[in-house]
């Protein structure tokens, strides 16, 4: 099976209103008139209602693997949680703190602290402490660095400690 039959597999899978999400996501994406015009026609040939033109489909077997991708980004956006935009920027930071981006990751985290805060989330919380330590442990050793750590260290036992209590509850 080829990536546009998998493309039209999914595509005829999704809900009425999925598939509305999806197209508008997918066309906001294209910068030029006439690619997003064209997605737009595959977009009508995916679903089967408009004969096979030639060119369209020509051009939806030689991009269906990025037609694929496409439709899943969509619908992931779709169905975005609040777990999802934690779990996004987690992600984000881990790559910024590898390229030594640390100020642009604790950004990230701050962002992510907000929402796993606001979800009462103590796995996400501890994973962002964790990161936040790990950001904080590559600056220079000093007094308050040093407090820095220790107050990581607390935040940590604490929510290890609402983890088991809620685990026993």
């Amino acid at each position: 099976m080829n990536c546009f039959s998998l493309a039209r597999e999914l595509f005829s899978r999704l809900t009425r209103t999925e598939k509305g999400y999806v197209r508008k996501y997918c066309t906001s994406r294209m910068s030029v008139k006439p690619e997003s015009q064209a997605l737009s026609e595959i977009f009508e040939y995916v679903q089967n209602k408009t004969p096979p033109n030639p060119q369209i489909e020509d051009f939806a077997q030689e991009t269906g693997k990025e037609i694929y991708i496409l439709i899943l980004t969509g619908l992931a956006e779709f169905n975005r949680t609040e777990a999802n935009t934690v779990r996004n920027f987690l992600n984000q930071s881990e790559i910024l703190i590898e390229k030594n981006l640390n100020s642009h990751a604790r950004k990230m985290l701050i962002k992510a602290k907000k929402i796993a805060a606001k979800m009462n989330n103590q796995e996400f919380l501890y994973e962002i402490t964790e990161w936040e330590q790990t950001v904080d442990s590559q600056a220079p050793p000093t007094e308050e660095n040093r407090k820095i750590m220790e107050g990581h260290f607390k935040k940590l036992h604490v929510i290890l400690q609402l983890q088991t209590e809620t685990f026993h509850s």
